[in-house]
């Protein structure tokens, strides 16, 4: 997991992600959080939030880590 933080372009996270793991990031790859995505609280609809986006900087080469818990119903 280490790894593929170190060589993300791109960073999606959950608000409780420590920080030391934050910093693994590259100097030059964004950070965004996951709650800029989406503020709808059904897990569901956050998903799928999460994926457009993922996918959209996927398209455009970028190599994407998101960081989240388990989702439970």
């Amino acid at each position: 997991i280490a790894r593929a933080i170190e060589t993300a372009d791109i960073v999606f996270h959950e608000d409780h992600i420590a920080e030391d793991i934050l910093t693994l990031a590259r100097r030059d790859a964004t950070l965004i959080p996951i709650g800029c995505i989406s503020l709808d609280e059904n897990p569901a609809n956050k998903r799928e939030s999460i994926h457009q986006q993922t996918k959209i900087f996927a398209r455009q080469g970028f190599n994407i880590v998101t960081l989240t818990q388990p989702i439970t119903h």
